[in-house]
């Protein structure tokens, strides 16, 4: 399992995105960015701590998601690999 995550995690090109991917997730990014801005301007400071575990909370089950699919992903296609060369039919 630790060689699927170092392959995961060392930037190779085969996880490499679409110009149009990378576009999308910065409008997305610029959007989230405004509307938090204009949240944290009406939130006092215990409200902008919760807001910011809130949003750390988010951004490391999304890395543990995307870890795992990856993890899954790749297990399959070894899997349908190693099928495909013990079928000599």
């Amino acid at each position: 399992m630790k060689l699927i995550e170092e392959l995961y995690t060392c930037d190779l090109s085969a996880l490499d995105r679409s110009a149009s991917f990378r576009e999308e997730c910065r409008d997305l990014d610029r959007l989230k960015n405004r509307c938090t801005g204009k949240l944290l301007a009406g939130l006092d400071d215990s409200q902008k701590h919760l807001l910011r575990t809130i949003e750390r909370c988010s951004r490391e089950k999304t890395n543990l998601t995307e870890r795992c699919a990856f993890s899954l992903g790749f297990r399959l296609g070894v899997r349908l690999m190693t099928e495909s060369f013990a079928n000599d039919e």
